[in-house]
């Protein structure tokens, strides 16, 4: 690459140019002197590089090091408010119901009838499942990730969990298979979905 002149290095810069992609590298890579082992960024992308140096010598070319100031993505937070109805205990709850003034109570309209409703549910949920709240990271979804993933995954998590409260090798084996699938449906999805883009870009350089 030291040699402007040559015209395999020209053609290389062109194509280079080409494709918007940037060398880093200026200093000598091989013991001849020259600029053989390169460092090469997309121009748009927002990588910030220190200068390559020569950190080691492995055989006739030099390792060569750079440190990279990668941008960090920034996600969005949002609050939840959620209960955990599974926790509620039915039976006591049934029973907190019947013993509290909606069902020992005689209502002569409707509307009074109403507004015990709403707050004696609210006050017996209340003290069952309470009201909870977290914060969770917004991320962006991936274009690959189908609905059909999100149920094969929901379907390993819930496998998963079975498995760790059981401790049956049968509910072992079930979550290690959902698994497995999981993991081949995903890699065949990012698989097709980057294939595909690249069919499309074909004849397009600019792409």
């Amino acid at each position: 690459m030291d040699k402007m002149r040559d015209p395999d290095s020209s053609r290389f810069n062109d194509i280079l140019n080409t494709f918007s992609l940037k060398q880093h590298v200026s200093i000598p890579t091989h013991e001849s002197g020259h600029t053989l082992d390169l460092i090469i960024t997309r121009s748009t992308d927002d990588i910030e590089l220190s200068p390559p140096y020569a950190a080691l010598k492995l055989s006739d070319h030099w390792a060569i090091r750079c440190f990279l100031d990668l941008p960090k993505t920034s996600f969005t937070t949002e609050e939840l408010t959620y209960r955990k109805y599974r926790s509620i205990d039915v039976e006591q709850f049934c029973a907190d119901i019947s013993q509290s003034s909606l069902c020992n109570s005689e209502w002569l309209d409707l509307g009074s009838l109403v507004n015990c409703y709403d707050h004696t549910m609210n006050t017996i949920l209340n003290d069952h499942a309470p009201t909870l709240t977290k914060v969770i990271t917004v991320r962006p979804k991936v274009p690959w990730f189908t609905d059909e993933l999100k149920t094969l995954r929901s379907r390993c998590r819930k496998a998963e969990r079975t498995a760790r409260r059981s401790g049956l090798e049968a509910d072992d084996l079930t979550h290690r298979s959902l698994r497995n699938n999981y993991s081949f449906q995903l890699d065949s999805a990012k698989r097709m979905y980057y294939t595909s883009n690249i069919q499309k870009c074909q004849g397009d350089t600019k792409k």
